[in-house]
């Protein structure tokens, strides 16, 4: 316990700031623009991806193409950079498989698998909060982290966020390499800024 509370106050100032924005813009809440503005120039949204299959619709860049994937039943990859991908992957919960009865037990199972891969991974900003749509009539649970780990000897970060809706979840998740992280987190803070959920 003691070395997670190391780990989360040893957090820079810029990542808790995005992982905070990201959790205002999905609770609801408005973010100060200028503050975000300060970090990157403003992501232009011109884009929809809907599709009912998945259950949700979200804006997105023009930069970014929309494909099916391995690992996700979506990803959103950049057409000038093919290292950013970001993944939206719809789960039904199960009770016969303990790592999707929920997703805390979703969450921990990741979580078991980044240590798999790096044993000196760190996870830092987790936490617990609340999707708001239809004017705050909606309401459902979600959790996110972020982590930082090496993989071929390169330092990666990682963001993940579920949200639980009904007897399935939605799990949105970006990798890329550690300089390029503030700047490609910047992109899924504002999409998933115009999230909805079906």
């Amino acid at each position: 316990m003691q070395n997670r509370t190391k780990i989360i106050i040893a957090v820079s100032g810029v990542s808790l700031f995005l992982i905070l924005a990201i959790i205002f813009i999905l609770t609801g809440r408005k973010t100060n623009d200028s503050s975000i503005s300060s970090i990157e120039n403003k992501v232009v949204l011109d884009k929809k991806f809907e599709n009912p299959e998945v259950g949700l619709t979200i804006s997105y860049p023009s930069g970014l193409e929309v494909a099916k994937s391995n690992d996700a039943d979506f990803a959103f990859r950049d057409k000038s950079d093919p290292q950013f991908g970001l993944g939206i992957k719809k789960y039904e919960r199960s009770e016969k498989d303990p790592t999707r009865k929920d997703i805390v037990s979703f969450v921990e199972n990741q979580k078991e698998n980044f240590k798999k891969i790096d044993k000196n991974c760190q996870f830092y900003n987790e936490t617990k909060f609340i999707k708001s749509q239809n004017d705050g009539k909606e309401k459902y649970p979600g959790i996110g982290f972020e982590v930082e780990y090496k993989l071929d000897g390169k330092d990666i970060k990682y963001f993940l966020a579920a949200i639980q809706k009904g007897q399935g979840y939605h799990v949105f998740s970006l990798s890329a390499p550690k300089e390029e992280y503030p700047k490609k987190v910047k992109i899924i803070t504002e999409m998933l800024g115009t999230l909805t959920l079906k």
